[in-house]
């Protein structure tokens, strides 16, 4: 006998999407997207305080309004695919919780990869955090294939964001070896009045 969750009539469309939904999955859509928006706002706050600082950048850098036209495109077509299976959240609550969990956790990595280059100059801490977003958002992409393909395909350019992420990380880190940006080292032990 097929599941409790699985006894409603279940269409697939073409791209593989469930087509049934119910009211109830609105609020969860909701707070999908309002989750997409004030991660874009506080990594854009973050870049927008001191893009690069200290950092000895490669030549490619982008400028910081390129970046953040990039994080709004990002920043939209994720909240796409987001709300493409939250919507489903009514119908099959487990599956989607479990899809959601590493998409909640790639908008949190984003947030901490743009506060720990950009606001702490901290080149080996944001290559760390591209690591793990690169990862969150491959597993994310896995758990949308099952809902919706759609939902996936929306995904590709987080995907290509968090590889860039880590090859960007990786180039900076290299052109600048320390943890912290020493200017910051160097007020933190003024203000404590030891030397660090």
């Amino acid at each position: 006998m097929r599941s409790a969750t699985f006894s409603h009539r279940h269409e697939l469309a073409g791209s593989g999407t469930y087509t049934r939904h119910d009211a109830g999955a609105g609020w969860y859509v909701v707070g999908t997207l309002m989750a997409c928006a004030v991660a874009l706002a506080l990594g854009l706050v973050a870049a927008a305080r001191a893009p690069y600082g200290p950092l000895t950048l490669p030549w490619w850098a982008p400028e910081p309004w390129t970046l953040a036209v990039a994080a709004g495109a990002v920043a939209l077509v994720t909240a796409i695919a987001g709300g493409l299976v939250a919507r489903q959240h009514g119908e099959l609550p487990i599956l989607v919780a479990w899809a959601m969990s590493p998409f909640y956790l790639a908008l949190t990595l984003g947030v901490l990869w743009a506060v720990a280059l950009f606001g702490l100059h901290a080149p080996i801490p944001a290559l760390a955090l591209s690591v793990v977003l690169l990862g969150a958002v491959i597993a994310t992409m896995l758990g949308f294939f099952i809902l919706s393909r759609d939902g996936m395909w929306w995904m590709l350019p987080a995907l290509a964001a968090a590889g860039a992420a880590v090859a960007f990380s990786a180039v900076v880190y290299a052109l600048n070896p320390y943890i912290l940006d020493p200017a910051l080292l160097e007020a933190a032990s003024a203000r404590l009045g030891v030397a660090l």
